[in-house]
């Protein structure tokens, strides 16, 4: 299931920033249904290796709940596929995000992988989430 999603978007000259959060599963149709809204209101999509992997889960979740796509009207612009070609000039072992945000100087706060998150998220709906054990953890990390 897609337990979150988050978009940034300018509107009349400001950023925003949304976020759609599942709290359980069965609200993953109403994510679903606001993010393509959202989405058919703009020309591009802007993404990193959301091509390979985000964008086909989100159409597959979209198709399981019947919901015609609108996000194929957006031109989308996948910045880790548009620099995959010049890997060699970043002289980088890789193109992760982190990487790559590293390269450019900016210094992330957040200590988690995706598969992480995810556990933090089951921890979130299962009730068992503590800020203390989080704290914990990210002291652990560092």
């Amino acid at each position: 299931m897609i337990y979150l999603v988050g978009l940034i978007y300018k509107l009349d000259g400001i950023f925003y920033l949304e976020q759609y959060l599942c709290d359980k599963s069965s609200d993953e149709y109403e994510l679903l249904y606001r993010l393509n809204e959202k989405l058919s209101q703009y020309d591009y999509l802007v993404h990193f290796n959301g091509q390979s992997f985000d964008l086909p889960f989100i159409h597959a979740r979209l198709k399981l709940y019947n919901i015609p796509t609108q996000m194929d009207a957006c031109k989308s612009i996948d910045y880790y596929h548009a620099l995959k070609p010049y890997k060699h000039l970043l002289k980088t072992d890789n193109l992760k995000l982190k990487t790559l945000e590293r390269l450019l100087g900016f210094q992330r706060s957040d200590p988690f992988d995706g598969g992480q998150l995810i556990e933090l998220f089951n921890s979130y709906v299962q009730g068992t989430f503590s800020y203390a054990q989080h704290y914990c953890y990210i002291m652990n990390k560092t």
